[in-house]
């Protein structure tokens, strides 16, 4: 069998590719360099001492007290990360459901995804819920699917932080559960 990019013997090509002996045998004694590599590494990972050892494994040994240059503090020591929600203030004759269910709250997330939750009922019909306070805005209006006393609704959250039911909207409860949107990104100063 023959083809123009490779020689075929036995029904095997032979010859293609860079596989030359120069390139992976550099030092020329009948062994490619990556095997001659991995045999040194063997025979480091049984070393007596950490001083004969020439490979990172032997690294593994070292107690803690024996490394130098570490941190003092480390991330978690110096912050915290807290997934408590805060109570929404409520306008326009909206009130939290009761009964139970969840109260009308939010919080902002590690990612900095912010997050409603809660039922509320009574309010005046299309008309604003709550505000949400700054570093708690989308950067853009977005419109989103909730459940209501009706069946399915529509519910805004506007980049100056208003959170209000769709115009038609009838004022039985209305869900907040489920609600997640990036916030706008804070300013360096």
């Amino acid at each position: 069998m023959t083809d123009s990019l490779f020689k075929w013997s036995d029904g095997l090509p032979v010859g293609g590719g860079d596989m030359k002996k120069s390139v992976y045998d550099t030092d020329d004694d009948g062994k490619v360099d990556a095997a001659e590599e991995a045999d040194h590494a063997a025979e480091a990972d049984h070393a007596t001492t950490a001083d004969s050892a020439t490979t990172a494994d032997a690294a593994e040994s070292v107690p803690w007290s024996g490394v130098t240059g570490k941190p003092t503090t480390f991330p978690p020591s110096s912050h915290t990360h807290s997934s408590t929600y805060t109570a929404l203030t409520l306008q326009n004759g909206w009130e939290n459901y009761g009964g139970g269910y969840g109260k009308a709250s939010y919080f902002k997330d590690i990612s900095g995804v912010v997050h409603l939750s809660g039922l509320v009922r009574s309010g005046t019909a299309g008309a604003r819920i709550t505000v949400l306070p700054e570093g708690y805005r989308p950067a853009n209006a977005l419109v989103f699917r909730n459940y209501t006393q009706y069946g399915a609704g529509r519910l805004n959250v506007s980049s100056d932080g208003s959170v209000k039911p769709e115009a038609d909207a009838q004022s039985g409860w209305i869900s907040l559960d489920g609600i997640s949107f990036l916030a706008e990104a804070e300013e360096e100063e």
